[in-house]
């Protein structure tokens, strides 16, 4: 390897970047690489010769002898051996197609491709492996080629202290140095003096500075902070040049002045750089994390293609490898990393496989139901909205015999309207069986009672025919899907969702199964339908039946709507009401959902209640409001308003001059029928207007 020789005869200055007379003992790659830090570079042999003389290398150290198994033999000699023989064109040509990595690599493997990448021939090589690497700017003044590649590519770690993983690059002072560094070498402006006191302040002038300091965490200040390396040596260079002043040298003062409007200009040229410097920064940011994002894609796509390969469907292996997998990183696809994530990527692609096919028969079915659905309204589209309030829902037809079958047909079976054909027809007696067994769920629900006593021969008890259990007005039911989920505008209060989910006689029937409502209730509720027996309200009622003197045997919730009476509940305390002891009257089916409501307190753990007499009661009612959030239906088009309104709407749309409740409109058979605010018990009586 030739060696080229310094014009100078000398060897490079120390470093800058250390302080003088600091000893650097970092082994000998650092060494090694030091030589990159050097500002001056050397000249090198001018001479056009390509034939050179290898370089004397040093004796080595004679080590001891270790058996080998078998001899190495000229095959197992590395491939690269004859690289020292070739001519330097030829090495240059091959350097240049290199990244500044490798070339700084290189410079570390001998004296001699050190030597020869430090002579301004190689400034060419420098500069092209710098533009192929995301097209880095240019050097900064007062820097070298191989400096400034060592301070981009030459690994992160800092160049003060070793320190590792220190990714940013201090631009205004041309440092990677870690945090610990910078704050304990970093100047402040206003802390020159403290720690410089014998130098004068306008050498700052002539230094590089920068606006992040060690305490910024990267971000700029307006502080100036500057390099105590850098301070000491333009002090030491610029009493150099007050020596020669001082000695007379011919155009000494004129050096000087030279030196310091060099070294303003370079600084200024370094501010300038740095702005290209981050903006360049950016962009390699950006570009990498492009090309990372292009590696995992690749990646992905060759995991997904191996799997395809070995029989699985690409849907499969897309759903399976999704881009987000930890398992995708920036790396091309091995044969060795294959093999350990092989195992895993199919059972991955076998459960996609598994829950595509759920996915495609349950469209299948969805369009099957879709069929049944166009069906059914065809079969109830003479009925009225009333009539239709009585019928089963379509998620209960399609569970019905001879249409159930053809909805979980195997995904092959193409199944169309046609089909159903058989099953329209019986569709009438399915829909009556239906209802049958809708009572009887609700029967079954009911605990056994007592048995009746016997009652004389001709009595009223059995000349009235004995209702169901389920239809007593001691009969009440929960339903938990009512309570749980209510939707906007009606879920507003506890006491609100209980008067929707407590139940009696033919709202409970009709609740028996439910009606999914969307997305939402599949995935809160499990598209729950049941009903449970609520005990509570059951001993509630019992004790307003009692205290109606009707019999809990054959009394009906039509027949304590009918008596209309109002009660006040004597567990809760009185409150007072526009200056006035009052209670709260209501209702008897508000009082089973006041009971049910605040069972947990301990003054409600019986129900006690009084029952106002006609004249409390008629007060009482003056002070009740309707239920605003009521909603009744049009009987003729199904829309649903408040009662008022709908009234309007029924006299002026469909012109009914007198609008009647059953006939025209209608409330919800599946809801409690409406139930007005509480009025008023005066304890003291009532006060005057």
């Amino acid at each position: 390897m030739p060696v080229t020789r310094r014009q100078s005869g000398k060897l490079p200055v120390p470093s800058r970047f250390v302080r003088s007379g600091e000893a650097m003992e970092r082994g000998t790659d650092d060494e090694l690489l030091s030589d990159l830090t050097d500002i001056e570079v050397s000249d090198g042999d001018e001479s056009e010769d390509d034939d050179y003389v290898r370089a004397p290398q040093t004796p080595a150290r004679k080590r001891a002898k270790v058996t080998s198994r078998t001899k190495a033999s000229k095959k197992d000699k590395a491939p690269l051996s004859a690289l020292p023989t070739m001519p330097i064109d030829i090495l240059f040509e091959i350097f240049g197609h290199l990244t500044p990595r490798d070339l700084i690599s290189i410079t570390a493997t001998n004296k001699a491709f050190r030597q020869l990448l430090m002579t301004r021939k190689a400034i060419t090589v420098w500069k092209a492996v710098r533009k192929q690497e995301y097209d880095a700017p240019d050097c900064p003044p007062g820097i070298s080629e191989p400096q400034w590649a060592n301070l981009l590519w030459g690994g992160n770690t800092c160049q003060e202290c070793g320190t590792k993983n220190v990714v940013r690059i201090n631009w205004g002072i041309l440092r990677r140095v870690c945090t610990a560094c910078m704050k304990q070498h970093l100047v402040r402006t206003a802390a020159f003096k403290k720690n410089f006191p014998d130098l004068d302040v306008s050498i700052m002038e002539l230094l590089p500075y920068s606006n992040v300091g060690g305490w910024a965490h990267g971000w700029a200040t307006k502080t100036r902070f500057y390099w105590d390396a850098d301070i000491v040596d333009m002090a030491d260079k610029l009493a150099d040049l007050e020596r020669d002043i001082h000695m007379r040298k011919p155009h000494a003062r004129r050096a000087r002045k030279e030196f310091k409007a060099a070294k303003v200009a370079q600084v200024d040229g370094i501010r300038k750089h740095i702005v290209v410097c981050e903006k360049w920064m950016e962009q390699v940011t950006e570009r990498r994390r492009q090309d990372q994002e292009i590696l995992k894609e690749e990646r992905l796509e060759a995991i997904r293609s191996r799997l395809v390969e070995l029989g699985h469907d690409y849907r499969d292996a897309k759903d399976a490898v999704p881009l987000y997998d930890p398992r995708i990183v920036a790396k091309p696809l091995t044969d060795r990393s294959w093999k350990q994530m092989r195992i895993r990527f199919e059972r991955d692609a076998t459960a996609a496989k598994e829950r595509r096919f759920a996915y495609e028969l349950e469209k299948i079915k969805s369009a099957r139901k879709d069929i049944v659905a166009n069906i059914y309204a065809e079969h109830c589209k003479d009925l009225t909205p009333l009539q239709k309030s009585y019928m089963p829902f379509k998620d209960d037809v399609c569970q019905f015999a001879g249409f159930a079958e053809l909805i979980d047909a195997d995904r092959e079976v193409a199944v169309t309207e046609a089909d159903f054909a058989d099953a329209v027809k019986a569709l009438p007696d399915l829909i009556a069986k239906f209802s049958e067994n809708r009572k009887s769920k609700l029967a079954a629900l009911v605990p056994p009672r007592p048995a009746p006593e016997q009652a004389a021969v001709g009595s009223s008890k059995l000349e009235t025919s004995t209702p169901a259990p389920a239809d007593l007005a001691t009969s009440v039911f929960a339903c938990t899907p009512c309570y749980t989920w209510r939707p906007y505008p009606y879920l507003q209060t506890p006491a609100c969702s209980i008067s929707h989910s407590i139940l009696s006689g033919e709202q409970a029937v009709l609740h028996v199964t439910h009606e999914p409502q969307g997305p939402a209730w599949d995935a809160y509720l499990g598209n729950v339908k049941s009903l449970s027996f609520s005990a509570d309200g059951s001993a509630a009622a019992a004790s307003l039946v009692k205290l109606l003197g009707l019999d809990a045997d054959i009394a009906v919730p039509r027949d304590l709507d009918d008596i209309d009476a109002r009660f006040a509940c004597m567990a809760c305390g009185p409150h007072v009401h526009q200056g006035a002891s009052v209670r709260s009257t209501m209702t008897w089916r508000q009082c089973i959902w006041h009971f049910v409501l605040h069972k947990a307190n301990t003054q409600h753990s019986a129900p006690d209640w009084y029952r106002l007499t006609d004249e409390e009661a008629a007060l009482a009612r003056e002070d009740e409001r309707p239920d605003p959030a009521a909603l009744w239906t049009c009987n003729r088009c199904a829309l649903n308003r408040k009662r008022d309104e709908l009234v309007m709407h029924v006299k002026t749309f469909h012109a009914v001059d007198d609008p009647v409740d059953g006939e025209d409109l209608f409330r919800n058979p599946r809801e409690n029928p409406s139930q007005p605010r509480n009025g008023f018990l005066y304890i003291d009586g009532r006060p005057a207007e």
